[in-house]
């Protein structure tokens, strides 16, 4: 089986606003899901407080000749324009070292039986196995992108997701890629 590391891809990076830091790690966490189902994962992140631009302060400056600049001061000091959190996703191919726990989205080790955050288990019972003569797997259902690896004849899969005739599927190993999910055969 070939080396799925060795496609490279551009890291993504993607902002958030909020109030609070807690209301764009919300946004951020259920990106993140989605964004791990295709072999991307969050390298790094930063959290800048909203603030009020010069030309604000400038308006309000000028608003005090008709005494509202006073409020507008006050209401400036008092109320922060929403912050915002920046991530940059890094593609690590479909055999990540980390994976996202489906129930509370916090990023964990592939070889995690249990979440360390919220307990979730995790059961590894193939449904699925490869046909013979292997098959190619793809880091996103889209065909037009060159497959990433060959999978072993008799390998066992679960099948994740799916999306028309593509399927998610996860070997035991963490490993993640999208098939043809009409060539699997289905384990009796």
């Amino acid at each position: 089986m070939a080396d799925p590391r060795s496609v490279s891809q551009p890291p993504i990076v993607r902002v958030y606003r909020g109030a609070q830091q807690a209301d764009a790690n919300a946004a951020f966490r259920s990106d993140a899901v989605e964004l791990a189902k295709y072999g991307y994962v969050p390298t790094t992140q930063s959290w800048a407080q909203g603030q009020w631009g010069c030309g604000a302060f400038l308006v309000a400056l000028l608003l005090c000749i008709l005494l509202i600049g006073f409020l507008v001061f006050i209401f400036m000091l008092v109320v922060k324009p929403d912050g915002t959190l920046t991530v940059t996703n890094e593609f690590q191919g479909v055999a990540a070292v980390t994976k996202i726990c489906p129930r509370c989205a916090e990023t964990i080790k592939k070889e995690a039986k249990v979440c360390r955050f919220c307990g979730n288990e995790f059961q590894w019972t193939p449904t699925h196995r490869v046909p013979d003569g292997g098959l190619a797997a793809w880091a996103a259902p889209n065909p037009s992108l060159p497959p990433i690896v060959t999978l072993d004849a008799g390998l066992g899969l679960i099948v994740a997701e799916r999306a028309g005739d593509w399927g998610r599927v996860e070997a035991d190993n963490g490993w993640t890629g999208w098939v043809d999910a009409r060539l699997l055969i289905a384990k009796s």
